[in-house]
Order: C-alpha cells, then structure tokens, then sequence
C-alpha cells in the first residue's frame, strides 16, 4: 500500500469520522420516526375524504399509473402502491360510488407533467374499502422493516471502526520515532 494512502486509511480522525457517519446512519435506521423519511402512508387521522361516481380514469405508462377523478371533487388522485384499489377501480360499474382517503398536505406532480394529483391510500367502493387503512399501513411498514436490521449493522460497524481508530492510535503511542527496532541504517 502507498505510503500516502496507508496514512489516511489509518488516519484516527478518518476513522472516527467514518464511525460518525455510520452512527448517524444507524439512528436515522433505527428510529426512522424521527425524521418521517419511511413514513410513507401518513396517520389516519391526517387523511382527507373525498367521495362521488368515478367520471374518468386514465392509465399512464410511466410511475404515476392509474389517475382518476371523482365527480364532486375537481382533484385528480393516484394510487398508492399499497392501496389495492387499481382492479376495482378498473372493474367498477357505471354509477359506482366511490370515496378515497388522501393526505391534502402531500401533492404528487411527475416531473414530466404539470398534471397535480393526491395520492389515495384507501378507496371505498360502495361503501366498502378495497384494503383497510391498517392494512395499508402494515404493507408499508413491512417493505421498511429491514431499516432496524441495516441500523444495527451500521452501529456495530461504526463500534469496530471505534475500536480501530483506538488500536491504530495505541500503536502509534507504542512506537518511538528514534527507535533502534524496525529501522534501517543507511548504507
């Protein structure tokens, strides 16, 4: 290994800022409430209802998918991925009432369109709801039910660098730069 780049892999202060980093990493994993970055269906409570007859509903080919719009609202909503609603939406009878939960606070526009949509998390079919809302939210909390595992990987892993930058600075306090033993004479 080069001498310059042996002096920064078992640099004290790079390891401890690689621990830093992974620490921070572990408790964003670990307590993921509190930052909201995995809350990705938001309280029940924070949830808006919309009802009507679904008066259109168009398929796009790219990440916004299935977007609809119900009469008495002029708002376009899209599936969330954990609604479960995309086969009864497509199946439903002419005259159908509908009613879908959405978050008012969070609006959805592709980067391609300046078409704004809410993003419906439950939607009821007369009267009905297709998936309930704490199904919803356990489908979500399952795809992130890795993160505390990553987390505490990402601790221990941040302790072993920990440890490293100890044993690499008690080593360095053990060798004299003037001693007679590792080095060479001149000759």
């Amino acid at each position: 290994m080069p001498p310059q780049l042996e002096k920064v892999v078992t640099s004290p202060a790079i390891i401890l800022m690689w621990a830093g980093i992974l620490f921070l990493v572990a408790v964003s994993l670990l307590r993921p409430g509190w930052h909201g970055l995995f809350d990705v269906v938001p309280e029940e409570s924070a949830l808006k209802r919309a009802e009507g007859t679904l008066t259109s509903f168009r398929q796009h080919k790219n990440e916004e998918g299935l977007r609809f719009q119900l009469s008495g609202s002029s708002d376009y909503f899209v599936l969330s991925a954990y609604a479960g609603a995309e086969p009864a939406i497509r199946r439903s009878l002419p005259g159908a009432r509908f009613a879908v939960l959405y978050d008012p606070a969070r609006q959805k526009t592709p980067l391609w369109t300046k078409r704004p949509s809410y993003v419906a998390y439950v939607v009821f079919v007369d009267g009905s709801p297709v998936r309930p809302y704490r199904l919803v939210a356990a489908e979500a909390a399952r795809d992130f039910a890795w993160a505390p595992l990553a987390g505490g990987f990402a601790a221990a892993a941040g302790v072993g660098l920990l440890l490293w930058a100890g044993w690499v600075r008690f080593r360095r306090g053990q060798t004299r730069p003037n001693s007679a033993i590792g080095t060479r004479e001149a000759g």
